[in-house]
């Protein structure tokens, strides 16, 4: 059972999708009234109503990059983040990391400035912005979006359908190297 809110009153902003939804949804179970505000009212109905929950902030950022744009791996649920508010709010704390990356990376800070801004730069080069070319978009900056309204971005079932591809490809691999290494083993007996 989830620890009851001191605070029985929150105010969430944002919360039509991404992690303000994904909050708003973790302050209610913990029995708190929670105040919504968004620019749409029909995704904020969804609040009160379903708790299916990774973020669309990707679908909805403008993007004048020229490059399609992804999250950065590991891509962690949008609850995980919202537990985090939620348990700082009944339990202040100065900061709170949401895995163990942003943990690894804001040591890496407090050690070596320098290597953590040229780290930082490569990852967000080389895995943020794809090589796919994309035309220039608005996002959500000028009007609220149609689509993308749950928290859930969709980003860690798509990696999971890529992880089971590998696993597939590397099953099928093992058998044939096997058998390729039997083979050479046989022919190098026989050759002797």
């Amino acid at each position: 059972m989830a620890r009851r809110c001191r605070d029985p009153v929150v105010v969430i902003t944002g919360a039509s999708s991404g992690i303000g939804r994904a909050t708003a949804l973790a302050f209610a179970e913990r029995g708190a009234a929670v105040v919504v505000a968004a620019r749409r009212e029909e995704p904020l109905e969804d609040v009160a109503m379903a708790a299916s929950i990774d973020t669309p902030f990707y679908e909805h950022a403008a993007n004048d990059s020229g490059r399609a744009i992804k999250p950065v791996e590991p891509i962690y649920p949008p609850e995980d983040v919202a537990a985090a508010i939620v348990a700082l709010a009944a339990s202040p704390e100065r900061e709170r990391f949401v895995g163990h990356a942003a943990r690894a990376m804001s040591a890496l800070h407090a050690v070596a400035p320098d290597l953590y801004e040229s780290t930082a730069a490569r990852i967000v080069d080389r895995r943020l912005f794809q090589d796919r070319p994309v035309p220039p978009r608005a996002g959500n900056v000028l009007e609220p979006m149609r689509r993308g309204n749950g928290a859930a971005g969709g980003w860690g079932a798509r990696r999971a359908r890529r992880v089971r591809r590998l696993a597939v490809a590397a099953a099928s691999i093992v058998p044939a190297a096997i058998v390729a290494t039997r083979r050479a083993d046989r022919r190098r007996i026989a050759s002797r």
